[in-house]
């Protein structure tokens, strides 16, 4: 089970026409603005492209909803009551947008933009799990034994 979150649902009228790089007026940091049309198309890929494989099911989340529809060409997103999501599963780390949910009630968190596709789509399938993990816990070795 695949869950999507995010803090807030903006409504439509809040996204920007167009989606591109935003600079700070003295350049030295910038964001990512991304436009309705775009949010939909990336929420749809990632459901379509998990659909596809037969690997999971993708579910969308929000704290709160500033007017966005609940339905949208054919996405769906749900209200995360009490914030149970984020407080089991994000520790109120905003940095982590995607959840994979295993079974057995193993999870990953990851931040949909980090870019790591094959990453999500082995974990969400189950697929070279116990490698990942263990990979995760070598690294955690690593830096807890620099001091």
């Amino acid at each position: 089970m695949v869950f999507h979150y995010q803090d807030t649902l903006k409504k439509i009228s809040e996204f920007p026409e167009k989606s591109g790089v935003v600079y700070t007026k003295d350049s030295t940091s910038h964001r990512h603005a991304i436009s309705h049309s775009d949010y939909v198309k990336n929420q749809r890929a990632c459901t379509k492209n998990l659909r596809k494989k037969n690997t999971s099911e993708v579910y969308h989340f929000f704290k709160h909803n500033n007017g966005h529809p609940l339905t949208y060409k054919k996405e769906r997103w749900y209200k995360d009551y009490f914030g149970i999501i984020n407080e089991l599963f994000r520790d109120y780390k905003s940095r982590f947008h995607t959840i994979v949910i295993h079974p057995n009630g193993d999870f990953f968190c990851m931040n949909y933009t980090d870019g790591n596709n094959k990453l999500l789509s082995d974990i969400a399938k189950g697929k070279r799990w116990e490698k990942h993990k263990n990979d995760f816990f070598e690294k955690l070795d690593y830096l807890n034994s620099i001091k």
